[in-house]
């Protein structure tokens, strides 16, 4: 009888990438890739840090992200998602650093067809027990409210609504931190 041992840190490696559906060469567990290059729109790059409600970061949260195209259309007409929980085309999963760190390279979402609610992203973080839900939405977008921007001034970096800077080379780069676990 043969016996493979595998290396804990290997097994480890090929397991995350196993689970967040993307390949070695796209990166590392805690970084996802949404969006292709041949997606069209304006590339993103979303970065933060997830922390508990010690201040602590928290590695191994699993954040799940979905959004619409640059059309603002989450699946189009007769099309399935990669992930029959959520009805989006554009879907992701990671699980953050140790040090709670997590990066998605994608593209900026649309807003709806006809206006109405702002670009955004939804972003879903599990952590053992502990599930909730939070938005990503664009400082500068015309279907954000005073009343939405005044709401969500004092956050810092947990805000919803977060402003968005472009790179040298046109990569438009966004932070959004949060906190997970019992209030």
């Amino acid at each position: 009888m043969t016996r493979i041992i595998i290396p804990l840190h290997l097994l480890a490696i090929l397991c995350a990438s196993l689970l967040i559906g993307c390949t070695r060469a796209e990166a590392s567990p805690s970084n996802v890739r949404i969006a292709g290059p041949q997606e069209p729109g304006e590339r993103l790059i979303v970065t933060g840090h997830v922390l508990g409600r010690d201040g602590k970061p928290r590695g191994g949260v699993v954040i799940e992200v979905h959004h619409t195209d640059a059309h603002g259309i989450y699946l189009a007409e007769g099309a399935h998602g990669p992930n029959p929980a959520v009805a989006a085309r554009l879907w992701g999963r990671l699980i953050t650093a140790p040090d709670g760190s997590y990066r998605i390279d994608t593209i900026k979402p649309g807003g709806y067809p006809g206006g109405g609610a702002p670009a955004h992203m939804h972003i879903h973080l599990r952590e053992g027990k502990s599930d909730a839900w939070a938005l990503l939405e664009f400082a500068g977008d015309p279907n954000l409210t005073p009343a939405m921007i005044a709401k969500d001034s004092v956050g810092g970096t947990f805000a919803t609504i977060r402003p968005l800077e472009r790179d040298a080379a046109g990569v438009l780069h966004c932070t959004r931190d949060f906190r997970v676990g019992a209030k």
